[in-house]
């Protein structure tokens, strides 16, 4: 299909309000990135390690070495805080095909993280992720984002006519990736993390996707030429589970609630160095059209729905809230035979320490949390009281 793009490249004027850098920028991005106060604070280097890996920098002269200087910084980071990952799926696409990976969303920065680690490990090109404008209120994420192939997603606009504006030049961004430039993408399923962790693909994401077809073109025909994949992270435990138990009590309960400034900064940094035990990161098929089916924001938001909790790894953490909440009418051994028992009972002391000295509501909704994945991928065989 011909993407209607064809005279735009990636220096094009249209996306710099959103885009990535290019490898002409990147000199010039790094010299104000080691100057900048705040480099690498994220990710909690102490002055001389920042010193190291600033004369490293030096040398880099393309997106693609940063970003493998950048897997030096992260795969350390992975050893120490992830037990296992076991990636599946990515067999059956194509290396050399441009794909929209469109997945459930724990982490800010992990799920895209997790995403990247395992397109590389299996011979695909790094995604181009997307990351709202709340997380680049500073130079320095400004600068790190756009030399790790990450484009903007506006997120604070009130006008209508504004926010449809910005999101059709962010789906003329993705087609001309996807197109012109035969790049890998990244969405997650919906704004913002999951916080109660119930996964559901916002069909307003996929029509956006669809904004930049050409009018003669029907969005199934255009829909099935993206090569949407749905994508299913699983993580055993959530560093921030207390956090967002807090805050989305606080939400329910205070029509006054506002997210702190520095909320993001610290979710990034515990999601980063907090435990999370094992990761399960799934890759589905190509979303085509069915004999009978016809591809359109509601079909496209469903299939990934389906996807993604039919293949959500259930831990023994999630049975164990699941028990903890009030569990009947099933038993272990019908829904997970690879269920530890005594890892369940593990698993239940951890949830039972996460949440001794918590509040009521926040408790519950903590449970909730690590329940909903299990709840979601049997819905139709349990029940809670």
């Amino acid at each position: 299909m011909d993407s209607g793009l064809n005279n735009l490249d990636e220096t094009d004027s249209v996306f710099d309000a959103i885009r990535s850098f290019n490898d002409t920028e990147v000199s010039s991005a790094l010299a104000r990135l080691t100057q900048n106060s705040k480099l690498l604070s994220v990710f909690g280097t102490n002055s001389s390690e920042t010193q190291i890996e600033t004369s490293q920098l030096k040398t880099i002269k393309t997106i693609t070495e940063f970003q493998a200087w950048m897997q030096t910084l992260v795969r350390p980071i992975l050893s120490n805080t992830v037990t296992s990952l076991h990636v599946s799926g990515l067999e059956m696409l194509q290396p050399d095909q441009s794909h929209i990976f469109i997945s459930n969303h724990r982490d800010i920065i992990m799920d895209p993280l997790l995403i990247n680690v395992s397109l590389l490990d299996n011979g695909f090109q790094s995604a181009h992720c997307a990351i709202g404008d709340n997380l680049l209120n500073t130079e320095a994420s400004r600068l790190l984002s756009g030399l790790n192939n990450c484009f903007k997603v506006v997120r604070s606009l009130t006008s209508p006519k504004a926010m449809l504006k910005a999101m059709k030049l962010q789906s003329e961004y993705i087609r001309h990736l996807h197109f012109q430039k035969n790049q890998q993408v990244w969405i997650a399923q919906k704004e913002g993390r999951a916080k109660d962790n119930k996964d559901l693909t916002n069909p307003a994401l996929i029509k956006m996707l669809s904004l930049a077809k050409d009018r003669e073109v029907a969005p199934n025909d255009y829909l099935s030429t993206l090569n949407i994949v749905p994508v299913s992270i699983s993580y055993e435990w959530d560093p921030c589970d207390t956090e967002k138990a807090i805050q989305l009590s606080q939400k329910a309960n205070s029509s006054n609630y506002q997210k702190h400034e520095n909320d993001d900064i610290q979710a990034i940094q515990k999601g980063l160095f907090g435990n999370k035990g094992r990761i399960s990161v799934a890759f589905g098929e190509v979303i085509k059209p069915y004999d009978t089916s016809v591809l359109n924001r509601y079909e496209v938001a469903n299939r990934i729905d389906t996807f993604i909790h039919k293949h959500y790894r259930i831990f023994e953490s999630n049975f164990a809230a699941y028990e903890l909440l009030g569990a009947d009418s099933i038993t272990r051994s019908e829904i997970e035979e690879t269920l530890s028992p005594k890892e369940i009972i593990n698993a239940r002391e951890s949830l039972l320490r996460r949440t001794e000295n918590l509040e009521t509501d926040v408790r519950q909704r903590l449970l909730h949390a690590y329940a909903e994945p299990f709840l979601a991928k049997y819905k139709e065989q349990i029940n809670l009281k």
